[in-house]
């Protein structure tokens, strides 16, 4: 793939994650509104901490994702704003006399926009490769690293329920255009 085919690819993922930044925005600017005018209207106790921070840790699946199939992962947020996290994944594979595994870590950050329950990310980290394969009795194995960046949008409901949505780029020797959908709980 050429220069000019990656740098392409990766101005539109680019593009594309600042216009999903910016409606996030907009939403979060309407919704710091409405609660300005609930607010005014009815008291309510000032103490509630920050969702981040009242449930600071979330346990989620990722389909497609991170870690290109599934990944099991595990976040804690360090602050309302910066959560830090580590996933898992596993896939393995046979036919005949050829066996191949491949374990993914992937270590990241995320970055939010809002203190809020409903609130935009951007996100950016390492996917731990660790590849095997054997045939008949030749055996491989290789280990690697692809950068990951994106951005999206998250949801921490009062029960304890999460959903991300996430568009990624996957960056190594090519650059790829991914996304994913995460469903798990916090706590």
């Amino acid at each position: 793939m050429s220069k000019s085919a990656v740098l392409n690819k990766m101005t539109g993922a680019l593009a594309v994650t600042l216009v999903f930044v910016s409606f996030q925005a907009a939403a979060m600017a309407q919704d710091t509104k409405k609660e300005a005018t609930v607010t005014a209207n009815i008291s309510e106790p000032q103490d509630k901490k920050p969702v981040a921070t009242e449930r600071p840790n979330a346990f989620s699946i990722e389909a497609l994702g991170r870690a290109a199939l599934y990944s099991f992962n595990y976040d804690r947020s360090v602050s309302e704003s910066v959560g830090v996290g580590l996933g898992m994944s596993y896939w393995g594979a046979s036919a005949g006399n050829i066996k191949a595994s491949v374990l993914i870590l992937p270590v990241y950050t995320n970055v939010y926009f809002s203190p809020h329950s409903s609130r935009g990310f951007l996100t950016g980290g390492l996917d731990l490769v660790f590849a095997s394969a054997k045939v008949d009795d030749y055996a491989f194995s290789g280990s690697g690293a692809l950068a990951v960046l994106g951005g999206g949008y998250e949801y921490r409901g009062d029960g304890g329920f999460l959903f991300r949505a996430a568009p990624y780029i996957l960056v190594g020797s090519q650059v790829q255009i991914w996304g994913g959908l995460s469903f798990g709980f916090t706590n």
